[in-house]
């Protein structure tokens, strides 16, 4: 027998043999179902974010860990989990209860890795969840209600002593428990077991999700997940996106106002202004256009003097994230909610260019709604729509 493996599986599959050859992917004797394949899931330790138990086909000595969301109420847990309610972490695991399921067929490149080579439950009449599937994943980013398994020969102690295998900053597990990679491969081979039990989709198959009658809470410590809850609420609350895009809309302005006032142009124009009124009072006999005309050939002589540098690419040049977007982003905040005890704490969580997972700002605002705006190149194209106008409408407000 012969297999024919893509470069880009090879790793994988290397791994999916080695994970085969050390638990032995087969039906046990006396108990392998020959009408039915049922996966049971036991869901053992949670908390408000997470849910920690076991996964095994039965029949078989297949068997690994699982992470799923937290624990909640009946209507909490039959609630769609939509991206607002995700990023504000109030999603919760799916109801218990017996679920039919197939194998996910879905092309890689389509879907991701995570729906490919997975197992998807059907929907069931009385659940609002869908596209619920059984899939990689090592910590709470990965899943929206999905549940996520993994191997592990340590199985046993990873239910018993919880904290010695769990990350509290990604509330999922470490590497002493496993990892992706390792995930993925036990998917491939729940995967793999079953089409090769159930090659022409005849056989029933169930996924069996039950609470355990003993389910006790998981002792990890959630402080640095409840600020980022804290956070992402005040995101939505504050309507904090609003104000971002005013902020990012301002941006060419506040870039040709910097170098105005560093080369002293908007200066000279007001202390000109200043110089007619006195001379006005003093009973010269000057009218408004006269003042005007005058003040709009200084500028345009001094904006001559400086064209170099209010070009697109000069001023682009001057663009600070930190400055220009961060800082008075921050400072908004502050005047919103002056009595919030951890709001040093609250603010920077906003921003935390974390990866898992992500606060609501640093995914929502600076990498979906408007990560060309802040960027260099946003910021180029701002500039190239605006920047004439712009310093016409610097110039009307300087020398009224």
């Amino acid at each position: 027998m012969s297999f024919t493996v893509s470069r880009y599986e090879e790793d994988k599959f290397e791994r999916y043999l080695n994970l085969k050859g050390l638990i032995e992917f087969k039906p046990t004797e006396e108990d392998a179902h020959k009408e039915e394949i049922r996966i049971l899931i036991t869901r053992e330790k949670s908390n408000e974010y997470i849910t920690i138990g076991s996964v095994r086909i039965e029949g078989t000595n297949i068997q690994g860990v699982t992470l799923e969301l937290g624990r909640g109420t009946d209507i909490e847990s039959n609630s769609p989990c939509e991206p607002d309610n995700r990023m504000r972490y109030e999603c919760k695991r799916i109801p218990s209860g017996e679920y039919e399921f197939e194998l996910n067929t879905s092309l890689e490149s389509d879907q991701g890795q995570h729906v490919f080579r997975s197992i998807r439950l059907k929907a069931k009449e009385g659940v609002n969840r869908d596209g619920i599937l059984i899939h990689r994943g090592n910590s709470y980013t990965f899943s929206w209600g999905c549940i996520l398994s993994m191997y592990s020969s340590q199985l046993t102690e990873i239910l018993a002593r919880p904290s010695e295998f769990l990350n509290q900053t990604r509330m999922g597990y470490n590497s002493k428990a496993g990892n992706v990679a390792a995930s993925e491969v036990f998917v491939m081979a729940l995967y793999e077991y079953i089409k090769e039990q159930d090659p022409d989709g005849d056989l029933t198959k169930v996924v069996v999700i039950q609470d355990n009658e003993e389910e006790t809470d998981l002792l990890l410590p959630t402080a640095d997940f409840d600020l980022r809850k804290k956070a992402a609420n005040y995101y939505y609350d504050l309507n904090v996106s609003n104000e971002a895009d005013n902020l990012v809309a301002n941006t060419p302005y506040k870039l040709i106002k910097g170098v105005l006032n560093s080369n002293g142009v908007l200066s000279s124009i007001v202390a000109k202004r200043e110089e007619f009124r006195r001379r006005i009072s003093l009973g010269e006999n000057m009218n408004e256009q006269q003042i005007r005309a005058e003040l709009r050939a200084l500028w345009d002589q001094q904006i001559a003097q400086i064209s170099d540098q209010l070009t697109t690419e000069n001023l682009a040049e001057t663009y600070d994230e930190e400055t220009h977007f961060i800082s008075p982003l921050s400072a908004w905040i502050r005047t919103q909610i002056p009595t919030e005890p951890q709001l040093n704490l609250v603010i920077p969580t906003m921003f935390e260019k974390r990866s898992d997972p992500n606060t609501p700002i640093q995914y929502y605002y600076l990498k979906e709604v408007n990560k060309e705006s802040i960027a260099l190149s946003g910021v180029k194209l701002l500039l190239n729509s605006s920047l004439t106008d712009t310093i016409a409408q610097i110039m009307e407000e300087t020398i009224q």
